[in-house]
């Protein structure tokens, strides 16, 4: 099987070997330096009569590293697994076939710049080797082959740590860096981890007996398990029966498949505020503790959710969390939509849950259960009649901010809205909430706070967002305001900006060394800079077209008020004239009232009977 921790292996090793590239070509005189002190430690030692201990070193290095991938083949032939002893040395030799080409590469004209970064100054070209081809095919063999033992990892650093030492300690002859041994040692373990996801592992997963008899141990015998098809990559789930004929919810975390979807993690970690992001990468310890506690504070606040009966470790390899089953049908799987009355039961659920400063975050329509009366586990006092239970809270938290606690709101808003439409995903939310806090949720009303499932359906529904905004600020006090809430620490589209505007400056600054600025601007043709003023004065009227699409029912001939700069001052058909303050009215009668949308303030105007008119210039 394919273990997506491989691939992420093999995607790190790969950008790691870029940075260290990047590093030894951009700061090649502090590299430079770095290694002619490491080569002045090994002349020193040499005349304080430390040549014997230095050479005994490499000597036992060289001899481990020999011997070790014969010791390892040994070790996996005994246990019966020839295909990865096979697998290994394919992958060995893949890896040195690929560094003798890389070496060949290297000594090109055209590669003398990166040549010179990971050789010792001095080194002549055609003589010097870059890479060792026997230590990356070593690090892919090993990558291959995986954990065996901690003795066995222990002795295989150790030696390489030796060997790294032993080289070094002869770079004056060898040329060697300490940045082409890193090297070396990431393409071998970037090799080796590609390919062992591409070829597959044998799953050292437990499987559903081991389980089983785990379980028995702490809960009830377990007479029958059936798995659950999952979409998600993370876990495994199962439907048991105990003596009785009681049913438990099986879910199995395994340490291998807690890689799967980390790339994107990490990118939602990087690009969104820590309270945005939820939980960040966690290892099976802790995920499976998370969700416990998270599971217990459910309890005790008083919402719904399946009672926690066992967590155990099964092997060194997985953990496994048993709760009650409750029958009932999810939110996914209602035949038609939920009834006014059952939204409002998932409302107060939630709300109770955020009294005891307790969030779940990840209310999709699959985790809102609507429970069969009479639903029960053991040691339960059954479920009410329609009870709405919470199901797996383990991206919640504990102790929330009010920022992750409106956050869990517009999660379930959004859904809702995608199960009954958005006006009464809307008019459900004004009854349960107060006017001050849908003010505070409208700004967050943006696809990157929500869960990625609910993203994605929401782009087959475009115009759901907006209906639900609107709606909501139609709900509001006028009197509520909400400043508009930045969710990402760096926009994907400032961030390539950066990088595009870097790159420019750098050819720029790269073409104008070889020509005269003077002559430039003296030859240059004005007309094309007066073209790109006047389109960049065209960028001002895009953005009054944007401003237009904020103010609540702005139709054609009305008036939009806007800040131009100067406080208490408003364009109106083009004259300038000040904004009339709260609560006076204009010469015709009509009272004047300042709002807030989107961040920009914005003036309606009443008639004498406290109808809202429009505002024509």
């Amino acid at each position: 099987m394919r273990l997506p921790v491989d691939g992420l292996r093999s995607v790190v090793a790969c950008v790691e070997i870029a940075l260290l590239v990047g590093i030894g070509l951009v700061a090649r005189a502090t590299v430079t330096g770095v290694e002619t002190n490491v080569v002045g430690a090994s002349q020193l030692a040499d005349k304080r009569l430390l040549t014997g201990v230095l050479g005994l070193v490499g000597v036992l290095a060289h001899i481990a590293l020999l011997m070790l991938p014969l010791a390892l083949a040994v070790s996996l032939l005994i246990r019966r697994r020839p295909r990865r002893v096979a697998e290994a040395a394919g992958a060995g030799a893949v890896t040195v076939a690929v560094v003798v080409i890389c070496n060949a590469l290297l000594r090109q004209p055209a590669a003398t710049q990166l040549y010179a970064a990971l050789t010792l100054s001095g080194a002549h070209p055609q003589r010097a080797a870059v890479l060792d081809w026997y230590l990356a095919g070593l690090a892919a063999y090993v990558t291959v082959l995986g954990p065996a033992g901690r003795r066995w990892r222990s002795a295989y650093w150790v030696a390489l740590a030796f060997y790294v030492l032993a080289s070094l300690a002869n770079a004056k002859s060898t040329h060697v860096t300490l940045l082409a041994l890193l090297v070396t040692l990431l393409i071998g373990s970037a090799i080796g981890s590609g390919l062992r996801y591409v070829f597959g592992s044998a799953s050292e997963r437990p499987p559903a007996a081991a389980i089983a008899a785990a379980l028995a141990a702490v809960d009830a015998p377990v007479v029958a398990m059936r798995r659950i098809s999952d979409t998600r990559a993370q876990t495994r789930r199962y439907a048991a029966t105990v003596r009785g004929g009681e049913q438990r919810d099986v879910t199995v975390f395994d340490r291998d498949q807690q890689a799967a979807g980390a790339l994107y993690r990490i990118y939602r970690r990087l690009l969104l505020k820590t309270e945005v992001s939820r939980t960040g990468l966690l290892t099976v310890e802790r995920a499976v503790e998370r969700r416990a506690l998270l599971t217990y504070a459910m309890e005790d606040a008083g919402v719904g959710t399946p009672r926690l009966r066992a967590l155990v470790r099964v092997g060194p390899e997985a953990a496994v969390l048993v709760n009650e089953h409750h029958d009932g049908t999810t939110l996914a799987e209602l035949e038609c939509q939920p009834s006014d009355e059952q939204l409002r039961r998932v409302w107060d659920a939630v709300l109770r849950l955020h009294q005891h400063r307790v969030t779940h975050r990840n209310l999709t329509a699959d985790h809102l259960l609507f429970a069969n009366p009479g639903s029960r586990g053991t040691g339960s006092d059954g479920a009410s009649d329609g009870e709405v239970m919470l199901l797996e809270p383990g991206d919640g938290d504990v102790a929330a901010s009010d920022l992750q606690r409106r956050l869990d709101l517009l999660q379930l808003l959004a859904e809702l809205a995608l199960a009954v439409g958005a006006e009464r995903a809307a008019d459900v939310a004004a009854e349960r909430l107060t006017s001050a806090e849908i003010a505070a949720m409208v700004p967050l009303l943006q696809p990157v706070a929500l869960r990625r499932s609910t993203r994605m359906a929401m782009r087959q529904h475009k115009d759901l967002l907006p209906a639900l905004r609107k709606r909501l600020l139609g709900s509001t006090d006028p009197e509520g305001e909400a400043a508009p809430v930045q969710l990402e620490r760096v926009r994907p589209r400032t961030l390539i900006t950066l990088v595009a505007g870097v790159v420019a400056a750098y050819l720029l600054i790269g073409q104008l060394s070889k020509v005269s600025l003077a002559t430039v601007l003296k030859n240059s043709d004005w007309r094309w800079g007066a073209l790109a003023v006047l389109l960049s004065a065209l960028t001002y009227v895009g953005a009054t077209f944007q401003l237009a699409g904020f103010v609540l029912d702005a139709g054609s001939g009305r008036r939009i008020v806007r800040d131009a700069g100067h406080p208490g001052c408003c364009w109106r058909g083009g004259a300038e004239h000040p904004i009339p303050a709260e609560g006076q009215r204009e010469p015709c009668g009509r009272r004047i009232e300042h709002r807030r949308v989107a961040g920009h303030r914005v003036q309606r105007a009443h008639g004498p009977a406290g109808h809202l008119h429009d505002a024509h210039p």
